[in-house]
């Protein structure tokens, strides 16, 4: 079961039913897994299974701060199950992982401008819209400018 194999890989699952079968009464009552997995490692990171937010039974989802990722189809693994359906676990379970790790690249960050910097022919067109003056040969860096259009804008001269 997913859940469980989940929570055997350091996950915390919340709205997992084990199962409760016993050979000896005949009693079969297996696991199943409605609700939510969080884990430490991927802040923010939600697998829903069997829920609300998942929209369709038997389907796990994946949530990055609510945004959704990516999911699947969700299956049962049981004691007798074959290869190929823990081949499949292992597998989904590997996707889970990478959608996970999928938000986690690191983003190149955007180069601050420096206020230092020759003012913008967009801020010196402007200052020219609001003073009606020529300002292409005008010397200012770009806090100069922008300390000049907000004045200019409220009406100040």
């Amino acid at each position: 079961m997913l859940g469980v194999a989940l929570k055997n890989r350091g996950w915390t699952v919340e709205g997992l039913k084990p199962t409760e079968s016993d050979s000896m009464t005949d009693y079969y009552s297996p696991g199943w897994w409605r609700g939510r997995a969080i884990n430490a490692k991927y802040v923010g990171t939600e697998i829903f299974c069997g829920t609300t937010e998942v929209r369709k039974t038997n389907m796990w989802a994946v949530y990055r701060h609510g945004r959704y990722i990516g999911g699947g189809k969700g299956f049962y693994i049981s004691v007798g199950s074959s290869a190929e359906q823990k081949e499949k676990l292992t597998k989904v379970l590997g996707e889970i992982v990478q959608l996970a790790e999928k938000e986690f690249t690191v983003r190149p960050q955007p180069q601050i401008k420096s206020p230092d910097e020759p003012a913008s022919a967009r801020q010196k067109w402007y200052l020219h819209v609001l003073t009606g003056e020529n300002t292409k040969d005008w010397v200012l860096t770009k806090a100069q400018a922008s300390e000049q259009i907000q004045k200019l804008a409220r009406g100040g001269k």
